[in-house]
C-alpha cells in the first residue's frame, strides 16, 4: 500500500489525517503544514523506539532478537517524510507500532470505506464496549478478551446493519485497551465499533444493550469519515504507561488474533487470478 510523499498529500489528505488523529493519544499541541508533521513523526518515532527498547529488554518474542528490534527502530513513519528518499522495511508489529497500526488498519478501513461514500449513502457508527477484570490475574483477563474478539456477535451485528444486503458494507475493528483504577491496572476492556455505509433512509436494527453506543451521519464525507476512524481505531496510549511485563502478556495472548474484518461491498476482490488447474492424466508407468 503506497502513502502519499508530497507535502500538500502529507498536510492534507484526509488519509493521512486519520492516521495522525488516530495516534492523537500520543502527543500533546498541534501540528500543522507539512513542518509540523514531519516534527510530529519524529517525535511518535523517538517515543516508539523507547517502547521497542522496553519490550526488548522485557523478553517479548516480537523483539529478541537484534533484527527484530532493528526493524522496529528503523519502522518508517506513514507518510514517510523521515524516510529521505530510502525504501524502508515496516517492522509488521500491528498492535504495537502505530506506523504500522495506521498502515495497517486505518489506511485500509480508509481505503475500503471512503469509495461508498456516495451522496445516497449514510454511515451508522456502532460502539459495544466489553470489560475484562484483573482480578483473577492478568494472563485470564486477556484469555477472556480474546475470546470475545474471536466470538460471532461481529458477524451478527454486521448482518443487523445491513451490511450483506445490496449497497452495504461495514469495517469492525476491535481495540484492547488496559484501564488503571487507583493507580494500578486493574481491568481491560474490549471496544467494538463497527463503521456501516447503508443507503439513505434504510432503516437499520441497532443492537442494544448496556455499553453500546449508536451514531448515524446522514451526509458523510471524507473529514467526517477521518474523524470516525479516528475514534474507532484509536492507537492504545496506555502501552506507554503500563509496565513492559503486561505488555508482553496482553501481545502475546492476543498474537495470531483477527482484531479486523469487513463485510458487505468493502471486501477488495483478489488482485491476482487463479491459475486453471491443468487436466490430470494418468502416466504410462500408473497405468
Amino acid at each position: 500500500m503506497s502513502d502519499p510523499l508530497s507535502p500538500a498529500d502529507l498536510a492534507n489528505s484526509y488519509r493521512v489525517r486519520a492516521g495522525r488523529y488516530a495516534v492523537s493519544g500520543l502527543y500533546t499541541g498541534g501540528f500543522y503544514g507539512f513542518k509540523g508533521v514531519v516534527r510530529l513523526m519524529a517525535a511518535l518515532r523517538e517515543r516508539y523506539r523507547w517502547l521497542a527498547r522496553n519490550l526488548h529488554t522485557a523478553g517479548w518474542s516480537g523483539a529478541d532478537t537484534t533484527m527484530k528490534l532493528g526493524y522496529m527502530m528503523n519502522c518508517p513513519p506513514f507518510g514517510s517524510p523521515l524516510s529521505g528518499g530510502k525504501v524502508l522495511r515496516p517492522c509488521h508489529k500491528y498492535l504495537v507500532c502505530p506506523f504500522c497500526y495506521v498502515r495497517h488498519y486505518v489506511y485500509d478501513a480508509y481505503d475500503r470505506l471512503a469509495p461508498l461514500l456516495t451522496g445516497d449513502k449514510s454511515l451508522v457508527v456502532v460502539t459495544a464496549t466489553r470489560i475484562a477484570r484483573l482480578d483473577d490475574g492478568l494472563p485470564v483477563a486477556v484469555g477472556k478478551c480474546r475470546e470475545l474478539i474471536r466470538s460471532a456477535e461481529r458477524s451478527r451485528e454486521a448482518d443487523a446493519l445491513g451490511a450483506r444486503e445490496p449497497g452495504g458494507a461495514a469495517m469492525v475493528f476491535h481495540r484492547v485497551r488496559a484501564r488503571r483504577l487507583r493507580d494500578t491496572w486493574r481491568q481491560l476492556e474490549v471496544v467494538r465499533t463497527t463503521l456501516a455505509v447503508v443507503p439513505r433512509g434504510r432503516t437499520v436494527s441497532v443492537p442494544c444493550g448496556a455499553g453500546v453506543t449508536a451514531k448515524t451521519v446522514e451526509e458523510p464525507t471524507p473529514k467526517t469519515l477521518a474523524t470516525a476512524l479516528a475514534a474507532a481505531y484509536a492507537y492504545p496510549a496506555e502501552w506507554y504507561e503500563m509496565p513492559a511485563d503486561g505488555l508482553v502478556t496482553i501481545l502475546t495472548a492476543l498474537r495470531r488474533t483477527r482484531v479486523s474484518a469487513a463485510y458487505g461491498l468493502c471486501r477488495r476482490p483478489s488482485g491476482r487470478p487463479r491459475k486453471p488447474r491443468a487436466a490430470k492424466t494418468k502416466t504410462a508407468d500408473a497405468q
